[in-house]
């Protein structure tokens, strides 16, 4: 039989490897235990939230780039806002099939190759703006949306298979707030870049570096698993990945509530991302400020989400108040962009900072949203259907996000005779957010009907829907929440 050196080497590491770990982890205690339930769970906690730091960058690098894109290209807001079409139309679909891999493939290889899509995408992003073509860029987007949606769904699911149902909640809440960390890189960052270079290309080929990392972290966690499942398997303790079933005849057992909370997410998600999606621009064009400090600015956003999600969060396990709650976010919602209307243009160089509580509205309105609404989505459903819950809600909500870029471009550039185009667009994120205000009263009503589940505060004991959402169903938030 034919011997490859090269394998037995890697064997022999691998060996070694494992071995250094039994040391550290069964010094003292049973080799019976799980690696899971050891120290080293931590370790795989911080690469999962490592695993999407360079896909969130890529995700939002374009955004704070809009006027300089727009210039360089001679394109319109409209083929401009394009470009979130592209990351949102194919992902209408990837809710509902993205599981599919993973059962079928594995959580590693689901891993490594939706992290591969989030580098070929963002690769082809940086070709179309170094060598001026708006289609590859439109290609690479979709291909990297595609990756970093499946990515959440993969990380999610790993978070679970290492952290039993009292952590998992806290796991899951630590790896959105790190994600949301290469959100406000890229804000802050790539138009600095583009300041000091000149060169669109180079702030985009800042993602392809930070996905080549975290495809690094990815490799370091699938080796950690990959010990635990070996181990497992030995010990006979390894426990079993939870298996996601979309079912569309689930959906006949729906009630109202759970139909207009998918309404509420899609208009609220449509108001805050409707906003950041041009707000570099309209920073830039009507309150005199230049991309660098409206990267700077726009950073405020994603800062206040990152440190506010996990505390908003936590109110809602101990208070309840969950509509409430909600009803909160869409009144920050309305001001926020309320403002907006109402302020004075002013000439370029003599930035008007006083914007500054609009990106505070918007960010703590989106703190408290996007760690209240989730949770909602599987406390009014039956458990065995929160796979087609969620799935169909991210569905819809992609499919909101497809058409609001186009609708908010098409205003713009017809009524570019007022404010640069921007008065407009705000008085309709304004009629969205009194909209969603009007859903979230209604939610309220339901919820009354059927027992003020969601106002109450949960009783861990009694809850079930409370515990299986703890465990179970913690996979679909981070996938939900994307951390635009």
């Amino acid at each position: 039989m034919k011997e490859y050196p090269f394998s037995n080497q890697l064997l022999q590491i691998r060996d070694s490897l494992f071995d250094f770990l039994d040391q550290k982890i069964y010094s003292k205690v049973s080799r019976s235990v799980s690696p899971r339930k050891s120290f080293i769970r931590w370790f795989a906690l911080f690469f999962c939230c490592m695993s999407t730091i360079g896909g969130y960058y890529c995700q939002n690098a374009t955004g704070p780039l809009q006027t300089p894109i727009m210039e360089i290209f001679g394109i319109s807001t409209t083929k401009f806002n394009l470009l979130y079409t592209a990351y949102s139309v194919p992902n209408i679909i990837m809710p509902l099939l993205g599981g599919f891999i993973i059962d079928k493939s594995g959580v590693r290889i689901g891993l490594t190759l939706f992290a591969l899509l989030i580098i070929v995408g963002q690769a082809l992003i940086t070709l179309g703006a170094k060598y001026l073509m708006f289609n590859v860029m439109l290609f690479g987007t979709a291909i990297m949306g595609v990756g970093l949606d499946a990515l959440c769904a993969a990380k999610s699911t790993m978070v679970v298979k290492w952290f039993q149902a009292h952590e998992v909640a806290f796991a899951m809440g630590l790896t959105l707030t790190i994600s949301r960390l290469g959100s406000s890189i890229s804000s802050y960052l790539a138009p600095l870049i583009y300041t000091n270079t000149g060169s669109l290309a180079a702030p985009l080929a800042v993602g392809i570096g930070l996905g080549i990392f975290s495809l690094s972290m990815i490799g370091l966690l699938c080796f950690f698993d990959y010990y635990a499942e070996v181990r497992e398997s030995e010990f006979k303790t390894g426990a079993v990945e939870a298996k996601e079933v979309f079912q569309i005849s689930d959906m006949k057992n729906f009630k109202l509530i759970f139909y207009l909370i998918m309404l509420n997410c899609m208009l609220a998600y449509s108001v805050i991302q409707g906003f950041l999606f041009n707000a570099s621009d309209l920073m830039n064009k009507r309150f005199g400020f230049n991309p660098t400090l409206s990267g700077k600015y726009l950073s405020i956003v994603f800062i206040l989400a990152t440190i506010f999600s996990p505390v908003f969060g936590k109110v809602a396990d101990v208070i309840g108040k969950r509509v409430t709650l909600l009803l909160g976010s869409f009144f920050l919602m309305g001001l926020a962009n309320l403002q907006v209307v109402l302020m004075t243009d002013t000439e370029p160089g003599n930035p008007n900072t006083s914007i500054v509580f609009s990106l505070i509205g918007t960010g703590m309105a989106y703190s408290a949203y996007a760690a209240i609404i989730w949770p909602c989505v599987s406390m009014v459903v039956e458990d065995k259907a929160n796979g087609t819950a969620y799935g169909f809600a991210l569905a819809m909500q992609n499919l909101m996000l497809s058409i609001v870029p186009l609708v908010i471009g098409y205003i713009h550039d017809g009524t570019m005779d007022v404010s640069h185009g921007y008065y407009w667009t705000e008085v309709f994120l304004v009629i969205l957010a009194i909209i969603g205000t009007v859903t979230t009263v209604w939610i309220k009503s339901e919820d009354g009907k059927n027992g003020s589940v969601l106002e109450a505060a949960p009783v861990r004991e009694n809850n079930e829907n409370y515990k299986q959402m703890s465990n179970e169903n913690s996979v679909e938030l981070s996938v939900v929440d994307r951390g635009v």
